[in-house]
């Protein structure tokens, strides 16, 4: 007899043409996480169109912030660009501008997942089930990328519901356009009864001083190194799906998406020893990038805003509580930041100033030989030593 894993259940007809439909395609993976970041991202009112009004006032309000950093001496020596733009978005709005620029990330983790047979395959009674008219090596073979698409989905629709702004996730975005979600912004000011135009504000400030800095060859080429890097030791991330693959209850239609659903279920991501080592390298970077940005973004910020001191304590714990979708962006591609890397960043800048002033600063993006290493971070006075002999 036939062992198949869906047995006689209503769906099986339904699950066999959808395994057949998305055998035939080669980007399963993204459309995968499409269907679910949007999924995701329309709950909640995720997929409500922005008001004109707020959309105008932003757009304003940017356009103060992009002039008052255009004329700081130190964000311009970092190559400031005056074709940066804001472009206000509802949840959804942001999964399908992303699903685009994350298109390269997305298809390197599916090359990945290619490239290994899932554990829960390899069982010897995994390999009698068939599945009339999908032979058992294909469904082997989709498991992997389709698992891919249901992690990266799940971190892009948690990311549309937790993060205020693009550079949240600390990667390089093609383009000049920042994207700010307005309905995430008018809860964070709800929460810690701020005013909506301040906190724009100081939004757009510190998003145009990282677009600037994330920008530079120097960061964008150590942060792709390590991306890669991070991708190519994913073996237990590979043991991690094929973990989930095995719990999942193929005779249960809805059980990939009870999954992608399941923070606590896609969280339960392993790193090898390797990529913990790589995220430690990509913190140390990413506290750099962050600690410049908050220095340029405050400077500004402190003379334009009467309760910047409030917004700046609001930011400091909303850091403090990680947002879900950035702590599996990094699991997943090896880039993050979590509150530790903003203190390093801050810690770090103000040690520089405090030593040499502001005169060292654009050297930090400007030259890739002379960017900090993780030692040079934790000890300021170590990297302006160096400085002076290159």
């Amino acid at each position: 007899m036939t062992n198949n894993p869906f047995g006689n259940n209503p769906f099986e007809t339904v699950l066999k043409d959808l395994m057949k439909v998305i055998g035939g395609q080669n980007n399963l993976a993204s459309t995968v996480a499409g269907q679910f970041a949007i999924s995701l991202s329309s709950q909640d009112g995720g997929d409500a169109n922005i008001d004109p009004v707020q959309r105008i006032r932003a757009e304003s309000i940017f356009e103060i912030a992009k002039r008052e950093l255009a004329s700081n001496s130190l964000i311009s020596d970092i190559a400031f660009t005056n074709d940066v733009s804001v472009v206000c978005v509802s949840r959804l709005e942001y999964v399908q501008q992303v699903l685009v620029s994350y298109q390269q990330l997305i298809s390197q983790a599916e090359e990945l997942s290619k490239t290994s047979t899932p554990a829960s395959f390899e069982d010897e009674s995994m390999q009698e089930i068939e599945i009339p008219g999908l032979p058992f090596g294909q469904m082997a073979t989709l498991m992997g990328p389709m698992m891919t698409g249901v992690n990266v989905g799940s971190m892009l629709g948690h990311l549309s519901q937790e993060i205020l702004a693009s550079y949240e996730v600390t990667w390089p975005i093609d383009g000049n356009q920042i994207f700010i979600l307005t309905q995430n912004l008018d809860t964070f000011v709800s929460d810690w009864n701020l005013k909506i135009d301040e906190a724009t504000m100081w939004t757009s400030l510190n998003q145009i001083a990282m677009g600037a800095i994330m920008k530079q060859p120097a960061i964008k080429e150590k942060l792709y190194a390590i991306n890669q890097a991070h991708t190519g030791a994913s073996m237990k991330l590979l043991e991690t799906m094929s973990k989930q693959i095995g719990e999942m209850d193929l005779s249960d239609p809805s059980s990939i998406e009870a999954l992608a659903s399941n923070p606590a279920a896609i969280m339960n991501i392993e790193l090898s020893q390797e990529q913990e080592r790589l995220i430690r390298q990509s913190r140390s970077v990413i506290a750099v990038v962050v600690g410049l940005a908050d220095y340029v973004a405050s400077n500004a910020a402190r003379h334009l805003l009467g309760t910047f001191d409030s917004l700046a304590e609001a930011t400091r714990r909303k850091r403090i509580d990680r947002p879900q979708g950035v702590d599996l962006f990094e699991k997943i591609f090896g880039i993050g930041a979590d509150a530790g890397t903003y203190e390093l960043g801050h810690k770090f800048i103000f040690g520089v100033l405090e030593r040499n002033g502001e005169e060292a600063l654009a050297r930090i993006v400007n030259d890739s030989i002379a960017f900090p290493t993780a030692n040079e971070v934790e000890a300021p006075g170590l990297w302006l030593a160096r400085l002076e002999t290159l």
